[in-house]
C-alpha cells in the first residue's frame, strides 16, 4: 500500500495518513524514486501468492499481513519466534543509494503505527527474534550486498540469518513479479510435500520453466543461503 490513489483505500481513515505521508518531501518512497529511479508500484500477484500459501498450508496455520495490515508496526509487534516460515513478497532497495536511508531495506505498507517509517533496514531485521526455518525474500537483488572483509557479503539475506532464519530463499538479480511468485509457490509446495530445502527449489525451477519461464534470468536468480536440508 504505496499510493493515497490506491482503489484499497476508498472511504477509509487511512487515507489521509497515507497522504500526508506521499506529499512530505522527507517522504522515503519519494526519495526511493528520484534517487534510484525506481516506480515503488502495487505487486497485485504478492496477495495472490499469500492466498495460495494459506490454501497450502491451511488457513488456521497462516497468516496474512496485506495491503495496510502489511506495515512495519504490525511485523513488528507480533512473536516472529513462532511462525516457521516467512514469505516477505514486496519491494526492496539493494545498498546506500537512497541518501535518507543508506542500507538494504524492505517497503512495507506506508499506512502504520506512528514511529514507523514504512521501511524495514537491514539493521532493523537484525534487531528481530526469527525462529523460522525459511524466510523467502522475494524482491529483487536480496542476496546482494556490501563485501565487508572478514564477513562477507552483508545484506537482507544474511540480516535474516542472524536474525535466526535457518535458511532464505534470497534473489540476485531483478526479478520479474509473476514469476518469482510462481516459483515460490511451488517451492513451498514441496517443501509441504516433505521435500529438502535444496530439492524444493531445483524441483521449482524445473516447474516454472516448463510454464513458459525458460529463460535463466526467470528462474536463475533465487537461491539459499544457509541450511538446505
Amino acid at each position: 500500500m504505496f499510493r493515497p490513489s490506491d482503489p484499497r483505500l476508498k472511504g477509509s481513515p487511512d487515507k489521509k495518513q497515507i497522504a500526508r505521508r506521499d506529499d512530505s518531501s522527507l517522504s522515503l518512497c519519494k526519495a526511493v524514486e528520484d534517487q534510484m529511479g525506481l516506480r515503488i508500484r502495487r505487486l497485485p500477484s504478492t496477495s495472490d501468492l499469500a492466498r495460495k500459501l494459506e490454501k497450502l498450508f491451511g488457513k488456521d496455520n497462516t497468516e496474512l499481513m496485506t495491503g495496510t495490515q502489511a506495515d512495519e508496526t504490525g511485523f513488528k509487534n507480533r512473536n516472529l519466534s513462532e511462525y516457521r516460515y516467512l514469505v516477505m513478497a514486496t519491494h526492496g532497495i539493494l545498498d546506500s543509494r537512497v541518501s535518507e536511508i543508506m542500507e538494504p531495506a524492505l517497503i512495507l505498507s506506508q499506512v502504520g503505527g506512528a514511529g514507523n517509517d514504512g521501511f524495514l533496514t537491514m539493521n532493523e531485521v537484525m534487531d528481530l527474534k526469527l525462529g523460522a526455518d525459511i524466510a523467502a525474500l522475494t524482491a529483487c537483488e536480496t542476496g546482494r550486498g556490501e563485501h565487508l572483509s572478514g564477513e562477507g557479503v552483508m545484506g537482507l539475506g544474511r540480516a535474516f540469518q542472524y536474525a535466526g532464519a535457518k535458511s532464505v530463499l534470497v534473489s540476485l538479480w531483478s526479478v520479474s513479479e509473476e514469476s518469482s511468485v510462481k516459483l515460490t509457490e511451488k517451492f513451498f509446495f514441496h517443501i509441504k510435500d516433505g521435500k529438502n530445502k535444496a530439492a524444493a527449489l531445483r524441483l521449482a525451477r524445473q516447474e516454472i520453466r516448463k510454464r513458459g519461464y525458460d529463460h535463466p534470468f526467470f528462474w536463475a536468480p533465487f537461491v539459499l543461503h544457509g541450511e538446505w536440508q
